[in-house]
C-alpha cells in the first residue's frame, strides 16, 4: 500500500485492505494516499508507484478532483482510464466524505468500478448502486444515515439503525425521521441548525436522547440536496467521565469530619443510579448473621425486606453467597441449583431478570457488607461489563476505611480528653 506522510486511520487501513472492491484514499484537498490490492489489479498500476496515473483518469489536477468528490457523493459516474497497449477502462466511481473520530480532518473514499454497461450518472435510486454504497457503508462500524432535507432517510449502515433500537436497516429507508424518532426534533433547536440547511455548514454536538437512553455523537455534512449524519454512541464514555468527576466528590465530602458515613454513601449510590440511568442498587451492610439496607437507590422495599428477612447461612441469594464466599455472585450462576426458582421468581416479580452481588472487603479482609446491582430487560450488555461494580467496591473501601479511622481518632481524642480531666481532677483533690 502506498501511503503519503499524512496519516491515515488504522480502521480505514483496514477496511482498504479488507475490501475487495477497487479503492483510493484521498485527503480533503484530494491528496492522494492510498490505494488498494483490487484497485492496482484493475487499472495494472503498481501499489508504490506514484499518483501520476490520476491525471489520465480524470485530467485537470486537484480542484477538477475536488469537484468530482463532490458530485459523485450520492451517484455514480462514468469515466474512462487510457492504458498504451489496451482498450480504454471505463469505470463507475463513487465517493464518500469519511469524518475520522476525534479528529478534524477527512477522508475521501472513492470506488472504481469496472463499467461494462457503459451508463454514466447511475443514481442512488437504482438497484445496483443502492447495494453498492449499502455494501461499502455497512463495512464502517458507527452509524451513517442519508436522509434529503426534507428528512426522508434515502439510506442507513445497520450500526445507525441499531443504535435506535431497530432490527434492519430497511425498517428505516423511505421513512421520515422527525417523524419516527421525534426526540430528534432536538437537533432543530441548536443555533447553528438553520445553517446547515442554508449555507450547506457542517454541525457536530454531542447529546443524551432519553427514548435511547443513549449519549450520542451527531455529526452533519450537509450536500446540495441531502444531509449525511455520522453518529457515535459515545455513552459509556460520558458515564465514566462522570464516575470520575463524582469519585472525586464524594472523595472530598468523606473527608469532611461533620459528613457522617451515612449521607456520604447515599449520596454516592444515589449518584451513580441518576448517571446510569436509575440503575437498581443496594449497598448491604452485615450485621451478624443478616443483611440490613445501608443505602438504596431504586429497590423497592418489598424486595429488600424480603432479602433481610434471611439469614447467611439460610439463603441462595447473591448478596448473602457473595458475603459468605468473599467473591462475585449472580443470580445467573445459581441456575443449575436446585433452589434456583425462589430467587427467580423474587427477581421477576419485581421486574428484573438478575442481579449481581460482590463483596466490600476491608483492608483487614474483613467482609463490611456487599454492593448489589439488579438488572432490567435490555441490559444484558452491562451485565458482562465488570468495571462499574469494581470501581464502585474499591471507592467504597476506601470511603469506610477513611471514615473508620475518622471515627478511631475522634474516639482517641475523646478517651485522651476524660483522661486529662480525671488526671486533672486526682491532681486538684491531691493538692
Amino acid at each position: 500500500m502506498n501511503i503519503t506522510d499524512k496519516e491515515v486511520s488504522p480502521l480505514l487501513l483496514q477496511m482498504l485492505d479488507s475490501s475487495n472492491d477497487p479503492v483510493l484514499l484521498l485527503d480533503e484537498q484530494a491528496n492522494p494516499l492510498a490505494i488498494n490490492h483490487a484497485l492496482s489489479h484493475l487499472l495494472e498500476v503498481e501499489r508504490s508507484a506514484s499518483f501520476e496515473w490520476m491525471n489520465t483518469l480524470l485530467p485537470g489536477g486537484k480542484s477538477v478532483w475536488l469537484s468530482f468528490l463532490n458530485e459523485v457523493q450520492l451517484t455514480t459516474r462514468r469515466l474512462s482510464f487510457k492504458r498504451s497497449d489496451q482498450p480504454s477502462l471505463h469505470v463507475l466511481a463513487s465517493s464518500l466524505l469519511i469524518r475520522i473520530p476525534g479528529k478534524e480532518s477527512a477522508i475521501w473514499r472513492v470506488t472504481l468500478q469496472p463499467d461494462s454497461t457503459g451508463v454514466s450518472g447511475v443514481s442512488l435510486s437504482d438497484k445496483n448502486s443502492t447495494l453498492y454504497l449499502e455494501k461499502l457503508l455497512q463495512s464502517i462500524t458507527d452509524g451513517f444515515l442519508v436522509m434529503n432535507k426534507n428528512g426522508d432517510i434515502l439510506f442507513c449502515n445497520l450500526p445507525a439503525a441499531e443504535l435506535v433500537r431497530m432490527r434492519s436497516p430497511e425498517e428505516l429507508i423511505g421513512k421520515n425521521i422527525w417523524q419516527v424518532f421525534p426526540e430528534i426534533n432536538i437537533l432543530k433547536e441548536y443555533p447553528a441548525y438553520p445553517s446547515i440547511m442554508e449555507n450547506n455548514r457542517s454541525l457536530r454536538f454531542k447529546e443524551y436522547f432519553p427514548a435511547f437512553k443513549n449519549w450520542i455523537e451527531l455529526s452533519v455534512y450537509p450536500s446540495e440536496e441531502n444531509l449525511v449524519i455520522y453518529f457515535k454512541d459515545v455513552t459509556e464514555l460520558v458515564q465514566r467521565r462522570k464516575l470520575q468527576l463524582l469519585e472525586r466528590e464524594i472523595l472530598a465530602m468523606n473527608a469532611n469530619p461533620f459528613k457522617d458515613l451515612k449521607e456520604v454513601l447515599n449520596n454516592y449510590l444515589i449518584s451513580v443510579a441518576q448517571i446510569y440511568d436509575g440503575l437498581p442498587i443496594v449497598l448491604w451492610r452485615l450485621e451478624g448473621e443478616f443483611l440490613q439496607v445501608s443505602s438504596v437507590a431504586n429497590v423497592p422495599d418489598s424486595l429488600s425486606e424480603k432479602i433481610t428477612a434471611s439469614s447467611l447461612h439460610q439463603s441462595i441469594w447473591p448478596a448473602h453467597k457473595a458475603v459468605v464466599e468473599k467473591k462475585q455472585v449472580s443470580s445467573d450462576e445459581m441456575r443449575e441449583s436446585s433452589h434456583y426458582k425462589l430467587p427467580a421468581e423474587l427477581l421477576s416479580s419485581h421486574g428484573y431478570i438478575a442481579s449481581a452481588a460482590y463483596p466490600v472487603l476491608l483492608s483487614s479482609g474483613q467482609v463490611w457488607g456487599a454492593l448489589e446491582i439488579f438488572y432490567q430487560e435490555g441490559q444484558q450488555e452491562m451485565m458482562a461489563q465488570h468495571d462499574l461494580p469494581q470501581t464502585m467496591t474499591k471507592l467504597l473501601s476506601v470511603l469506610l476505611e477513611s471514615k473508620l479511622a475518622q471515627e478511631n481518632i475522634r474516639l482517641s481524642n475523646q478517651r485522651y480528653d476524660l483522661i486529662s480531666r480525671a488526671t486533672n481532677d486526682i491532681i486538684w483533690e491531691w493538692d
